[in-house]
């Protein structure tokens, strides 16, 4: 099996974070690692010192997974058309000394020859992340249709983001995440943002809160499905476009500022 170190993919350089290839670096805890429990908890406890409450902790650890498999796998089929074949052993988190996420890692992948990339890296997605979606489970005590929607939902936005950051399409892979979700899955609904004189951005509205919280906290989503209102949630979308430079603005909204309109 060939090293990363051969490869160089665009879609990585969409993570938002840096990714880290070859050997593992100290802090790095893979996708196996948090799927065993005794890691799983341990590293809830470090969330937990940090003022989360034990169910946002666990659900952060699932989400921290679902960031690295759409970074990781999602990114470079969308952004260079190419479907990666990995291990859940070589590929995770790296971890700082307060148990937040600096980096992420890949140690060792190739390239598949596969004619559905769509349906094989989903299922290779969604295989890596089953377990730690066990642990989060068992450890929050929350649902099992819980769980599921609140991956779906951040797979399927993470795909979307990367596709609007890199100006491309993601749908064929938002399409093949829908069908293999549950019969019951509902897909977050499209909403439109004029945040200034330009064209409409569209963002979506998940039907459950990615860490099922019952009303809005301070830093909850501007999205948040438990607003009142899309009145609510398009001035909450407006207010924090504003604060974003023009470059993290072009990432999030797939298109240039439009000078001037702010």
């Amino acid at each position: 099996m060939m090293t990363s170190e051969a490869y160089s993919f665009a879609g990585w350089a969409h993570a938002g974070l840096p990714l880290v290839t070859g050997v593992a670096p100290p802090g790095t805890c893979s996708l196996t690692l948090l799927s065993e429990s005794a890691t799983f908890e341990q590293m809830a406890l470090g969330l937990t010192a940090q003022s989360m409450h034990k169910r946002q902790a666990d659900l952060t650890l699932l989400h921290m997974a679902m960031y690295a498999i759409t970074s990781v796998l999602f990114a470079p089929l969308i952004v260079d058309k190419v479907a990666l074949e990995i291990t859940p052993d070589h590929f995770g988190l790296v971890l700082d000394e307060r148990a937040e996420l600096h980096a992420l890692w890949v140690g060792r992948v190739m390239l598949s020859k596969t004619e559905q990339p769509e349906t094989q890296v989903t299922q290779l997605a969604l295989g890596a992340l089953a377990p730690i979606a066990v642990q989060a489970r068992q450890s929050s005590r929350v649902s099992a249709r819980g769980i599921a929607s609140i991956m779906f939902d951040a797979l399927i936005a993470g795909c979307r983001q990367v596709a609007r950051s890199a100006g491309t399409d993601a749908e064929a892979l938002v399409h093949t995440l829908i069908a293999a979700g549950p019969a019951w899955y509902q897909p977050a609904r499209p909403i439109l943002a004029y945040p200034d004189a330009g064209p409409a951005v569209r963002f979506y509205v998940p039907r459950t809160c990615c860490v099922l919280n019952k009303q809005p906290s301070a830093h909850a989503c501007s999205t948040c499905p438990q607003y009142p209102d899309d009145a609510t949630r398009l001035e909450r979308i407006s207010e924090w476009l504003g604060t974003l430079a023009n470059e993290d603005f072009r990432q999030v909204t797939g298109r240039q500022r439009v000078p001037g309109s702010e």
